[in-house]
């Protein structure tokens, strides 16, 4: 992932933000348009299927991806890097603190020590 904010780190000086992660979305659109023809599998008809869908992407994809390019613009690509790094962390984290059927584990407490200890390193 370090390579990738590296990447980004190096297109926001000449490329607005925006335009680089609308690029990134539309490419990756493209890619799976294509697995999916060639999968031989239609796309869903369901108005409430395409809203969650457009939940989904706009929560899982567009604003993240939004935040980090343009943050870019202001932190080195190491500090993306380590606070990108993170996320699935606090993700377990808060999971335990809002959701029932997600509390931690010796397991899961672990793997958020070992997570940031090799964040860190």
């Amino acid at each position: 992932m370090g390579l990738i904010l590296l990447f980004i780190k190096v297109a926001v000086a000449e490329v607005p933000p925006l335009t680089l992660v609308v690029g990134r979305l539309v490419l990756a659109a493209a890619i799976l348009w294509v697995v999916l023809l060639a999968s031989r599998q239609t796309m869903p008809r369901s108005r409430s299927l395409w809203a969650a869908f457009a939940v989904m992407g706009l929560l899982n994809g567009a604003v993240p991806y939004s935040l980090i390019f343009w943050s870019e613009q202001y932190i080195s690509s190491g500090l993306a890097s380590l606070l990108q790094a993170t996320m699935p962390l606090f993700t377990v984290l808060m999971g335990h603190f809002l959701l029932r059927d997600e509390r931690l584990t010796a397991g899961r407490v672990a793997g958020v020590v070992l997570g940031f200890v090799g964040s860190a390193c």
